[in-house]
């Protein structure tokens, strides 16, 4: 079962932030898809339930 979650993301200085984040969440176990804005400072993240620890 899939869930998804949104995350307020503060503390990227420009684009090339939410670029490394969404690439270092992308590679969670379990994470199906991530979308980090730089602009509004949030990060989607859709996983699997169960094994993911987004804390």
């Amino acid at each position: 079962m899939a869930i998804q979650e949104n995350f307020k993301v503060q503390g990227m200085h420009c684009a090339s932030c939410a670029v490394i984040v969404e690439k270092t969440l992308k590679k969670l176990p379990d994470v199906d898809s991530v979308d980090v804005n730089y602009a509004t400072e949030t990060a989607k993240i859709q996983f699997r339930k169960g094994n993911a620890d987004l804390s």
